[in-house]
């Protein structure tokens, strides 16, 4: 299996994913703001969709990756590393 890294060398540690979450609100006012609870306790919602990113030149979709620093690549942006033992 070939592994990858990012341009910068940094190691691959998954993908970017979006979670979805309720905030749990104490009113909602006549102008549309809203007054949060006490709490600010978010309900988090555990379905989660893989975040891609299109390219309007090729048509297609990436994955994002991120590496250990946190940054964002693309599956094109990636290098991939020579095999242990070549």
């Amino acid at each position: 299996m070939t592994e990858y890294v990012s341009p910068e060398g940094t190691a691959i540690i998954g993908i970017l994913v979006q979670t979805t979450g309720v905030q749990k609100l104490e009113t909602i006012n006549p102008d549309g703001t809203v007054d949060y609870a006490d709490n600010m306790a978010v309900e988090e919602r555990w379905e989660w969709d893989e975040v891609t990113k299109f390219d309007p030149i090729t048509n297609e979709t990436s994955l994002v990756f991120v590496d250990d620093e946190g940054e964002c690549w693309t599956f094109d942006q990636l290098v991939p590393t020579p095999p242990i033992g070549d």
